[in-house]
C-alpha cells in the first residue's frame, strides 16, 4: 500500500492527498534522481516555503541529497508548519520576508 500526505494550498484552501512513493512508479524519474545523487547537493532558495506543497517537496529533495535549501518567508509559519510535518529544521536557513517581492531583493 502506497503512503500519501496531505499537501494543503494555503491560497485555495484545497488539500491533495499525494503519493509519497512516486519514483516507485516512474523509472526514469529515479534514474533521474539516482544520477543527481552523484553530484553535491544544490543550494536552492525557496520563496513561499511556508506553503505546505513547497515545504513538503524541498525537504523531500533535500532528503534525496539533492538540494541544501535556503527558506524564505513568514518565519513563524515555516517553523510551525514544519513541526506540523514532522521536519526539523534547526540546521536550514530561514529568512524572514512579508511578500514575494521582498523575498526577491
Amino acid at each position: 500500500m502506497a503512503s500519501t500526505i496531505p499537501l494543503n494550498n494555503k491560497k485555495t484552501g484545497n488539500t491533495t492527498n499525494v503519493n509519497t512513493e512516486q519514483t516507485q512508479d516512474c523509472p526514469r524519474l529515479k534514474a533521474f534522481i539516482e544520477q543527481a545523487r552523484q553530484y553535491p547537493p544544490l543550494p536552492v532558495a525557496v520563496v513561499n516555503a511556508e506553503e505546505s506543497h513547497v515545504l513538503q517537496g524541498i525537504m523531500e529533495a533535500r532528503a534525496e541529497g539533492l538540494v541544501e535549501p535556503i527558506l524564505i518567508g513568514q518565519v513563524a509559519a515555516i517553523v510551525q508548519l514544519g513541526q506540523q510535518l514532522g521536519f526539523e529544521l534547526d540546521d536550514i536557513p530561514v529568512l524572514d520576508a512579508g511578500s514575494e517581492d521582498e523575498a526577491a531583493r
